[in-house]
Formats: structure tokens, C-alpha cells, sequence
């Protein structure tokens, strides 16, 4: 669901910041500085989460998705305020997300969310070769795992929704054949006040990229 927000969020920035360079004529610059208070307040709980509370690093980080998308808004309004060159500048640098945005959408929600410039949100696991298991952004209360191979910065998905029961602490790689298929047992524990317990799910994807997902399960 969060990812679906920053989505929204970043568009409609997007939105008013492209509008108000088209439309508004002059932007007072009390406006400005007003704007740009609140922007500087999200940075700071930011770095607060970040470096104080050390917020882990995959959790997501609303106050630096809010941070960028009033830089975005702020971008549209410098440039028609008397402001000091300095903010005029600053400002602008918010814009550079659009080209990021067009070159990888969802790696910028990653970064939105995360404030990490990667391909994923969560875990990733090294199967062989330039194949990963990474962990998809929850849209539910059940975690999944997406398998993709990596070519540079692009990313191809051969297959998504693949469940191992929980969240993985870690992966065996039982078999793999770079022409056929991959065997992957993925370890999973749940943590009580009065018990810990230890599982595992073995599963086996093909590696071509089909439309359904085979998957297979072994429990």
C-alpha cells in the first residue's frame, strides 16, 4: 500500500510543481519561505528516524518521501519568488527525479521510500549467476518474493508471488541449471514470548519468463 502512496505523492507534486512554473506569475516570498519550512521539517525527522531512533534501513521512510515531493512543489516556486539565487538552485535539483522517474519508475519509489537508490525495498538473496530473489513491497500481510535477473542497472522479473511462509532469514540453493531451473529452500523463523520456531520451504522456478508462475513446493 505504501508504495501505491509514494506513487500518488510524487505525482501530484509533480503535478503542482509543473504547474505553478506554466501558470503563477510571481509567489511572495513569505509563500516561499513558508513552504520551504515545512520542507525543511520533514528533513529533519528524517534524519532524526534515520540516525537517532535508527529506523532500519528497509522500513519505509514517509518523512523523506514527504521531504522530496515539497522539494518538487518548492522547485515550481522558487523560480517565481525574489528569493536568493542559492534556494533557486537547490530547488531545481528536485526536478532532476523526473528523468529518474521516466528511467525507472519503480526504482525511484524504492528510493522515494527507502531513501536507498536500489532495485528493491526489502531483502535479496543471491541465487547463481546474475539471478536474485528479492523481496516484494508488501501489498498484503503475507511476504512475497519476486525472482529477477539482473542485467547492469536493468532488472528483468521471471517470477513474482512466490511464498515461502513468512519472511526469509535465509536462503540454500539446492540446485540450479542456468538453461532449465532453480531449486531454493528458503529458512523462516517466528519469534514468541514463549517459543521460536524454525521452518523451511523448498521450491523450484523455471528460469524463463512465462505469463503464470510454476512454481512448485515441497514442504
Amino acid at each position: 500500500m505504501s508504495l501505491y502512496i509514494a506513487i500518488i505523492l510524487y505525482i501530484l507534486s509533480l503535478i503542482i510543481g509543473l504547474f505553478l512554473v506554466a501558470t503563477v506569475k510571481s509567489v511572495s516570498t513569505r509563500i516561499f519561505l513558508t513552504v520551504f519550512s515545512v520542507h525543511a521539517l520533514f528533513l529533519f525527522l528524517f534524519l532524526l528516524a534515520k540516525f537517532v531512533t535508527q529506523k532500519n534501513e528497509t522500513e519505509d521512510h514517509f518523512t523523506f518521501l514527504l521531504f522530496i515531493c515539497t522539494g518538487v512543489i518548492l522547485a515550481g516556486l522558487a523560480w517565481k519568488s525574489s528569493i536568493h539565487l542559492f534556494f533557486k538552485i537547490y530547488c531545481s535539483l528536485f526536478f532532476l527525479t523526473i528523468p529518474l522517474f521516466f528511467f525507472s519508475p519503480s526504482r525511484l519509489m524504492v528510493f522515494l521510500l527507502t531513501s536507498q537508490y536500489t532495485g528493491t525495498i526489502g531483502k535479496s538473496f543471491h541465487v547463481q549467476e546474475n539471478y536474485f530473489l528479492e523481496q516484494q513491497h508488501a501489498t498484503s500481510a503475507t511476504t512475497a518474493y519476486k525472482l529477477v535477473r539482473k542485467h547492469g542497472l536493468f532488472h528483468e522479473t521471471i517470477h513474482r508471488n512466490i511464498s515461502f511462509n513468512g519472511v526469509l532469514d535465509s536462503v540454500h540453493i539446492l540446485g540450479f541449471d542456468s538453461m532449465k531451473n532453480a531449486s531454493i529452500r528458503g529458512y523462516t523463523s517466528k519469534v514468541t514470548f514463549v517459543s521460536s520456531e524454525n521452518d523451511s520451504v523448498d521450491v523450484t522456478l523455471k528460469l524463463e519468463k512465462e505469463k503464470t508462475n510454476n512454481i512448485e513446493r515441497r514442504f
